[in-house]
């Protein structure tokens, strides 16, 4: 039961002071339908916290919000009356009423307690001051409010509810203080109010599918979002109050899965033309097509490709490295998070530049008989095209012309397959001329300068020997002679010289000049002890060998065991391993005899 305490305190005029509790005991009742409480005030105590009072007589009233609830009006020697000591005693007597007091509409509420009162108290002095003088009083007389709050009275309906994928059901629970009440229950999520039900009295659970059309367009950047349901509760048509919850609701992976797909084409035309890939020909183009669920945005793709990775589309890769280069993948995410990968696989022709593999040529007869003196040639090849699924060109060529001309005549050759070797028909050519031969071998992509080619001489016809025509005609040996004024020996023959040999003029090999000793143009000093030079010459290989030095004090020396030197194209070292340093040099090499004469 409840009690609301009223402290007093006087001082008499005499020793000592007076301090008075006054005790207001009362009971609630509440109506939940009116939301009211019926006060009723149930006792007044009294008590004394400093001595011994003879007596005290209460005079006064206790109200509530401003009304009388309890009255009391004896005199002094009336019912009223009570002898008190430190502990309460009960005032008998007086008249009681109830007061209502009306509650917030959220169930709180307060009155105000007053204390109207006068209080006389007699001393009595027996323990501390040894006397007693029932005539002096002690009036107290202090009007008093108190601010007391009512209990809470909870009317208004709580609410709760599942967490649940969207599309699927979500159970929403009310909790209610009355049958009568009636709820409305309104949910919203991701910026969309639904109405679940108006003043309705569905109880105690409600079932609430959040459509995946409707909410899943509006959750573009996560996978979840938070639902809040308010639960409005009603006494008829007034408005009680309101509570709330949350719940969480997740789209699922499912429902709002991304795709991809993977288109490929071939930016030089090959595909088109050959029906696949051609390795270090064509290159591949990657284009993505995401496919994004209700409203979801593309956050990321990446495309791997020819051995390498590109993050966006379309994407073009370099020249495809290797025909075993077929598999293409690819994968994005989405403005949520959810990701998609794709694969394809693309088919591509090995191909590699045609090739030559053999190249031959001779004389022959008419009918392809081979012989050294014949007024035919007949080409001998072996060679490679990469067919593209047979759809490759293959083009072998002959050109040829006599030394002396500026421009080749052609005939072609017939391939039957893209790997062949053979023998052409022969083509005719001069007895007396000597032929530069060339073998061109074309595709598609290997054309002109790019094309295939092999090189040879096709000699004259063979013969013992002969004389040209004329009084400057030549003579040739082995072939026929080409020159006048010229010795010719054919190039399978070879010259062996028993004595030995004078040339006093300049000597050429393969129509490059050769010079068969060289001597420094100027004497050089010799390095320090433990160091080396280098010294530029021209016409210098690695093939010439060191004779002698011409040192400033004495010639025709031969090196010295304490100088090493060494040759080197267009340029030769000397290094002094601790000879002398006084003297200056001038070093003569000669191309070796023993060493096949070579164009330099």
């Amino acid at each position: 039961m409840p009690t609301v305490v009223f402290t007093r305190t006087s001082t008499p005029s005499k020793q000592g002071y007076v301090t008075i509790d006054v005790a207001v005991n009362y009971s609630e009742s509440y109506n939940i339908n009116t939301n009211q409480t019926t006060i009723s005030i149930t006792s007044v105590q009294i008590r004394n916290r400093s001595y011994t009072i003879g007596s005290v007589v209460i005079k006064g009233s206790v109200k509530i919000n401003g009304a009388t609830v309890a009255s009391f009006s004896p005199g002094e020697s009336a019912g009223a009356q009570v002898n008190v000591g430190t502990n309460y005693a009960t005032i008998t007597g007086g008249s009681y009423n109830t007061a209502v007091v009306t509650h917030n509409a959220d169930g709180s509420g307060s009155f105000t307690l007053t204390l109207d009162e006068a209080v006389n108290a007699t001393p009595y002095y027996s323990g501390f001051f040894g006397y007693h003088d029932p005539s002096y009083k002690v009036g107290i007389v202090t009007p008093s409010n108190q601010s007391v709050a009512l209990t809470t009275r909870p009317r208004i309906s709580s609410v709760s509810a599942t967490d649940a994928y969207i599309g699927e059901p979500v159970t929403i629970t009310l909790s209610r203080f009355n049958a009568d009440f009636t709820h409305t229950v309104k949910v919203t999520c991701a910026g969309n109010t639904e109405t679940l039900m108006t003043k309705g009295s569905t109880y105690p659970t409600l079932t609430w599918t959040p459509a995946l059309a409707t909410y899943a367009p509006l959750i573009t950047n996560a996978m979840a979002a938070t639902a809040t349901i308010v639960c409005e509760t009603y006494n008829g048509d007034t408005l009680i109050g309101q509570s709330s919850a949350t719940c969480t609701l997740t789209l699922k992976a499912s429902d709002v899965a991304p795709s991809v797909s993977i288109a490929v084409t071939d930016p030089t035309g090959n595909l088109t033309t050959y029906g696949r890939f051609v390795k270090g020909k064509s290159k591949i183009t990657v284009t993505l097509t995401p496919t994004l669920a209700y409203g979801a945005t593309l956050a990321t793709q990446s495309i791997t490709a020819n051995g390498a990775n590109y993050t966006s589309s379309p994407a073009t890769t370099d020249f495809i490295l290797s025909a075993s280069n077929t598999g293409i993948s690819a994968a994005i995410k989405d403005s949520r998070g959810q990701t998609a990968t794709a694969s394809a696989t693309i088919q591509i022709f090995d191909y590699d530049a045609p090739k030559i593999n053999a190249f031959s040529a001779h004389r022959c007869n008419a009918d392809g008989t081979e012989n050294n003196a014949g007024a035919y040639m007949a080409v001998g090849y072996s060679v490679e095209v990469s067919p593209l699924g047979n759809q490759n060109a293959k083009t072998l060529t002959v050109k040829y012309k006599k030394l002396s001309a500026s421009t080749y005549s052609t005939a072609t050759i017939t391939l039957s397959a893209y790997t062949e070797t053979g023998v052409s028909q022969p083509i005719a050519v001069d007895t007396n001329s000597t032929y530069n031969v060339q073998l061109v071998l074309e595709d598609d992509f290997a054309t002109g300068q790019s094309a295939a080619m092999a090189a040879l001489v096709l000699p004259t016809a063979s013969t013992r020997m002969n004389w040209g025509a004329g009084e400057n005609g030549g003579i040739a040996i082995g072939k026929v002679s080409e020159y006048n004024k010229t010795l010719e020996i054919a190039d399978d023959w070879e010259v062996k010289i028993k004595g030995g040999i004078a040339v006093a003029g300049d000597m050429t090999v393969g129509g490059h000049p050769v010079k068969l000793t060289l001597a420094a143009a100027a004497a050089f000093a010799i390095p320090a002890s433990g160091s080396s030079v280098s010294y530029d010459m021209d016409g210098m290989t690695a093939d010439y060998e060191l004779v002698r030095w011409n040192f400033s004090v004495s010639a025709e020396n031969k090196p010295p065991v304490d100088l090493s030197w060494a040759t080197h194209d267009g340029y030769f070292t000397i290094t002094n391993d601790g000879g002398t340093t006084s003297e200056t040099m001038r070093p003569v090499f000669v191309f070796p005899a023993a060493i096949t004469l070579s164009a330099h």
